[in-house]
């Protein structure tokens, strides 16, 4: 295993555990926005850097992925109640730049409402784990990048950092 490989395991493992003891906040901690507006600065991609097949073998079927939502002005990720998150998957390496040329591989459309039940408090705040299926055949490419983006009822879209996924051999 390398050590790549390991640190990322541990990574998971930890953020599971923390989950699994019942982290709880209070009322007052839910992480909204003040004012009951949902503000995003940053949008925040984490997970394991490969697809993974429900038995174990074959080929790809799901990615799974985290999601965190950040305000400038808050020190923990916050809990989203409007607006629409978006995943991108692109085949091959992804530069923001050449988002006007390139054309996605597939995309996810989401709701504040359909990723509430995906909701997790852990260290960094409010986030969401999410299971991405991989919707008819599997991409082409041993490389493909995934993108978040999140829409806001008003303001512009704000896009995660490209995060880049190992494909396996199906």
């Amino acid at each position: 295993m390398t050590r790549l490989r390991a640190v990322l395991l541990f990574a998971a493992l930890a953020l599971w555990l923390g989950q699994a003891c019942g982290c709880a906040s209070s009322p007052a901690s839910q992480g909204l926005a003040s004012g009951g507006r949902d503000k995003v600065d940053v949008v925040s991609l984490y997970g394991l850097p490969v697809p993974f097949s429900i038995e174990g073998a074959g080929a790809p079927v799901s990615f799974q992925i985290g999601v965190l939502f950040f305000r400038r002005d808050e020190p923990q990720a916050l809990r989203v109640r409007s607006g629409v998150v978006e995943f991108f998957l692109y085949e091959g390496r992804f530069r923001p730049a050449d988002a006007g040329e390139a054309k996605p591989f597939q995309t996810w459309r989401l709701t504040a409402a359909e990723i509430e039940p995906y909701a997790v408090f852990a260290l960094p705040g409010w986030g969401y784990q999410l299971a991405l299926p991989l919707a008819g055949k599997a991409p082409t490419t041993r490389v493909v990048t995934l993108l978040a983006r999140f829409r806001a009822a008003q303001g512009d879209p704000v896009d995660s950092e490209p995060m880049l996924l190992q494909m396996h051999p199906g």
